[in-house]
């Protein structure tokens, strides 16, 4: 309804009242904001790798971790860390954001 007064305001700059065609027009902007942020949105994805690092990130808060080497990280880690070029990877990444040091 707040959309809809300030289109009947552009109308008309005398107070007035709200019409259904100003409640029509708020409609159909707040439908193409709607499908706008839908659509560019749903454009935005995440790389899987910085999905990983941010779990292993949180692994790292969750067990109070401090400090940790490469082969504990995929010994111990998430089982979608097995190897240990993944592993250098993801800290690779942490370090990047200026997440750890």
């Amino acid at each position: 309804m707040r959309l809809a007064g300030n289109l009947s305001i552009f109308e008309s700059i005398e107070p007035g009242e709200v019409k259904s065609v100003h409640i029509q027009q708020a409609i159909t902007l707040v439908e193409y904001y709607l499908s706008e942020t839908l659509r560019v949105r749903g454009c935005i994805q995440v790389h899987p790798d910085i999905s990983l690092a941010n779990e292993l990130l949180k692994w790292f808060r969750k067990k109070n971790i401090t400090a940790i080497s490469i082969v504990e990280i995929y010994q111990y880690g998430s089982t979608k860390i097995r190897t240990a070029a993944k592993a250098r990877l993801l800290m690779k990444i942490l370090v990047l954001a200026t997440v750890i040091k």
